[in-house]
């Protein structure tokens, strides 16, 4: 991998965005600095995490139990393989 200094150094002035990259006029790529993908990351998984745990509640308070869910997975399971 090439690293070009300059448009490192330009990531981690203060305030600056992710650069853009465009091929043909079309968006290809964004580069940002290790920093932003490493909060970007983190928040998705947490999002990722509240979204499964609001699903679980919610599948929970309409009557899924983990039996009623093994039955469902076992049937889907069957079917595919008819």
């Amino acid at each position: 991998m090439r690293v070009v200094e300059p448009v490192v150094a330009l990531l981690h002035e203060p305030g600056s965005d992710p650069l853009l990259l465009s091929e043909n006029g079309r968006a290809a790529a964004v580069l940002m600095s290790a920093e932003e993908y490493g909060r970007l990351r983190a928040r998705s998984l947490e999002e990722f995490q509240q979204l499964c745990e609001k699903a679980g509640a919610e599948a929970q308070a309409n009557g899924l139990t983990g039996e009623i869910l093994q039955e469902i997975l076992a049937e889907a399971k069957a079917e595919r393989t008819r």
